[in-house]
């Protein structure tokens, strides 16, 4: 671009793409398509937590159903059967958004974000003397009760590590990506 165009206010790279010979996408790098392919799993293991859920409260009979009705004891306005179906509404909306959305750090910080709250309700649980596992994937049978606290905790701790490693993944390759685009466009509009 010659001074003269700079002066009557062409801007500079206007008509080259964004990211030459791959079109409006840039190439992944083994971090983002890790990270991409670690979000959409736990998309995936939501929707698995979700199912159980859902499969458990059809199952549930007896006095254990008859619990289900009782006061939360996190949130005592609200009854346990009432917060895990929001909880089952909430893990398939995440779900969803995150499998629909092409916005990688919007999908990184749905899950990172969802995790959170799951945590600091665990943490809750334990801080009013109800122990670490909420219980919330259902009891299938009496000896497997602990199997599905375990597998609770399990899926909590991969959704974490999921979705605040990828948060970081695509915050990182975001900002560098900026750096790198404020580079070109101040290289292009000196001239170099």
């Amino acid at each position: 671009m010659s001074n003269g165009e700079r002066a009557l206010g062409a801007v500079p790279g206007a008509g080259k793409p964004v990211y030459p010979g791959r079109g409006h996408r840039p190439r992944l790098g083994i971090a983002n398509r890790l990270s991409r392919w670690g979000v959409s799993l736990g998309a995936l293991l939501l929707i698995a937590a979700a199912s159980l859920k859902i499969v458990s409260l059809c199952r549930l009979r007896g006095p254990a159903a008859v619990q289900l009705h009782w006061p939360s004891v996190v949130f005592p306005f609200v009854s346990e059967i009432a917060l895990i179906r929001l909880v089952i509404i909430l893990e398939c909306l995440v779900a969803g958004a995150v499998l629909l959305s092409r916005d990688d750090l919007l999908r990184a910080a749905l899950i990172a974000w969802l995790s959170t709250v799951f945590l600091g309700y665990h943490f809750c649980l334990c801080a009013l003397g109800q122990g670490i596992p909420c219980h919330c994937l259902g009891t299938w049978s009496g000896g497997s009760q602990r199997i599905f606290d375990l597998i609770g905790m399990i899926l909590l701790a991969a959704l974490l590590g999921i979705g605040w490693s990828g948060l970081a993944i695509q915050g990182c390759s975001r900002l560098y990506g900026g750096l790198k685009a404020f580079k070109e466009r101040r290289r292009s509009s000196y001239g170099d």
